[in-house]
């Protein structure tokens, strides 16, 4: 899926002859720029968030799923969540819930005792 904050159709319509780019009207460019991707409605855009850490980095992506149950399945088997390579990200996300959890709690419970005293 392409992502429209790094498609730069400058740099497509710099590789085209300037005489050939010239012939086609406005409309027309814009109709080839959003069949590759350089415009895509607000409802079809994906979520991204992208962090880096020193040599690490982490990738957030979320939206509709678009893909049908077939591919669905076979991304699955090609790629599958619980590998021993995922493993220290998944306990960091584990941690991250009971930690955050624990702190509502926490702080649920000074809030209802200094209500009470």
């Amino acid at each position: 899926m392409s992502n429209s904050s790094t498609y730069q159709p400058q740099g497509f319509w710099s590789r085209i002859d300037r005489s050939i780019v010239e012939g086609f009207s406005r409309q027309q460019r814009k109709a080839i720029e959003m069949a590759l991707g350089g415009q895509e409605n607000e409802r079809s855009r994906v979520s991204d968030i992208r962090l880096s850490f020193g040599r690490f980095f982490l990738v957030l992506l979320w939206g509709r799923e678009k893909r049908g149950h077939e591919r669905l399945v076979q991304e699955r088997r090609n790629h599958p969540v619980f590998t021993l390579r995922n493993l220290p990200m998944i306990l960091i996300i584990w941690i991250s819930i009971l930690f955050t959890g624990y702190s509502v709690a926490a702080l649920t419970f000074r809030l209802i005792s200094a209500a009470l005293i």
